[in-house]
């Protein structure tokens, strides 16, 4: 099992500027459902599609970009979000503020908000980019990291957490630590409780493994798929989550509500990933 690795922020930046069978659906019975749930699903090329109380704010899509997104995330308020390039290039949109960064030659994978108006991009080698307004703190790499990182979650109380693509699990700024899949190939995120008390790592299978107050409301796991999932999401309440795959597909779980997905539907990019609104 890995163990934590907490992430020291030290150096400081100026900134920079301002599927199941069917592909689509498949729904866990559940016992309540929140009254205004709603998500998006984010693709390659920086396109956004809105289910639910997810509102569209504008997007990437059809703009010639340098480098493929890889992750979004929403603003506190859900008026807003930010979608986050390969080579560390933020777009933000509606309530967000309208920042943008590059990471140079280090390749980003991922982007969470936090809810003081800071959010943390996280890069393949385990640094974080800290940034809000003109403030940005940028921490090293991860010593001795087995696999890269793949992606980044943040809950409710601004804790946050790294996992890499085997599976490993590294706290930010320490961030407790609940357990992990160290040594197992997972290639897909990691969603954090809302009260940061646990957090869900998603394999590209569509296995679920819960850790903490996380619990297991069901999986994807052993069941065909038409395509890998690449992305999860918890509802606000932490009472159930979706999963999404690369094609569009959407799979909802515990209190998480079917909104809609882009399961067979023509794109023009892969999704890569999915955010719910808060």
């Amino acid at each position: 099992m890995r163990r934590l690795r907490t992430l020291a922020l030290t150096a400081a930046l100026a900134a920079l500027g301002a599927g199941a069978a069917t592909g689509t659906a498949s729904a866990a019975a559940t016992s309540h459902t929140a009254t205004a749930q709603g998500y998006w699903e984010v693709a390659a090329d920086g396109g956004i599609f809105t289910y639910g109380g997810a509102a569209f704010q504008g997007s990437q899509g059809g703009q010639a970009l340098n480098a493929p997104v890889v992750g979004m995330a929403s603003t506190p308020d859900g008026g807003g979000y930010r979608e986050v390039q390969a080579n560390g290039i933020v777009s933000s949109f509606g309530d967000a503020a309208p920042l943008s960064t590059s990471s140079g030659a280090l390749r980003a994978v991922g982007i969470a908000a936090l809810s003081n108006g800071i959010y943390d991009e996280a890069y393949s080698g385990g640094q974080v980019l800290k940034q809000a307004g003109t403030f940005s703190t940028y921490s090293g790499a991860i010593a001795e990291l087995n696999a890269p990182i793949d992606g980044i979650t943040a809950a409710q109380n601004d804790t946050a957490w790294m996992v890499a693509s085997d599976g490993g699990v590294f706290g930010v700024d320490g961030a407790a630590f609940y357990g992990s899949m160290g040594g197992r190939t997972l290639n897909a995120p990691i969603a954090a409780t809302p009260d940061g008390g646990g957090y869900w790592l998603v394999a590209s299978d569509g296995g679920i493994f819960s850790f903490g107050d996380a619990t297991f409301d069901g999986s994807m796991g052993g069941i065909r798929l038409n395509a890998p999932v690449v992305g999860m999401t918890a509802t606000p309440d932490g009472g159930g989550y979706w999963l999404v795959a690369s094609d569009g597909g959407v799979f909802s779980f515990g209190d998480a509500t079917f909104l809609g997905s882009m399961g067979g539907r023509h794109l023009n990019a892969p999704i890569v990933g999915i955010a719910a609104a808060p």
